[in-house]
């Protein structure tokens, strides 16, 4: 059974449990347990350092099925902030409409989003972009005790159970598109119910094919695996 903590506290017990354990592959490329950790841990450390994200914060992340999407997704958590997974076949107006709602001020994105965070920063002047393909591809892991350029849990005020952790936008089909806020108990209670039900071990490996910011996707695609000591095959597209 999954430890009673926050997401980060979990993802970080499960690294260090699987350190040299492959986590992800992605097209050629394999990321161990401490590949994911280093990553994630720089972009919380910027986040943290360079953009002044602070706990409660809400950063955006606006890209494709790729590996810096999970990267982001825990590094963010790393720095006690709340995840806002943006479906990237949105219109930059669909985007800032979230990003004024959800009062998002820092997006994680990527360079060949250009012409839609254009439109973006025209909306919302203030808003503060890292860009993941500019940063290092594939930084020196950090040892699992940290280390220089790093953030680990418990820096700031601990997140807890009934701490925002992820908000969710529906569709809009009907209407606006609506933010469902679920916080770190509501998702460690459906990976462990995943966990049961599919009966899934640190042996199993996931193929993800549907879009990371997808709520099915993000808690059994991603979490499921990652908290358990699976493994996930990211697909990025099926064509």
């Amino acid at each position: 059974m999954l430890a009673r903590m926050n997401l980060a506290a979990a993802f970080v017990q499960s690294a260090k449990n699987n350190s040299a354990k492959p986590a992800l592959f992605s097209g050629e490329t394999e990321f161990s347990y401490a590949d994911v950790l280093a990553h994630s841990s720089v972009i919380g450390a910027h986040l943290r350092d360079k953009l002044s994200v602070k706990p409660g914060d809400r950063v955006g992340i606006w890209l494709k099925n790729c590996p810096e999407f999970i990267f982001s997704l825990f590094g963010i958590l790393l720095a006690d902030a709340v995840v806002v997974p943006i479906n990237n076949f949105l219109k930059p107006e669909e985007v800032s409409y979230m990003l004024a709602d959800a009062d998002i001020n820092v997006l994680i994105s990527e360079a060949e989003m250009g012409e839609g965070l254009s439109a973006l920063h025209a909306g919302r002047p203030g808003l503060q972009v890292l860009k993941v393909d500019e940063q290092a591809p594939h930084p020196v892991p950090l040892p699992i005790g940290w280390g220089e350029g790093g953030v680990s849990p418990g820096e700031g005020p601990p997140r807890t159970e009934s701490d925002l952790a992820v908000i969710i936008y529906t569709s809009g089909t009907t209407g606006r598109p609506k933010g469902a806020m679920l916080s770190h108990g509501n998702l460690l209670c459906n990976v462990e119910s995943c966990r049961q039900i599919l009966q899934m071990t640190g042996h199993d490996r996931f193929a993800v094919i549907l879009p990371l910011f997808h709520s099915f996707m993000l808690t059994v695609g991603t979490l499921l695996p990652l908290l358990v000591g699976g493994s996930l095959l990211l697909v990025r597209s099926l064509h």
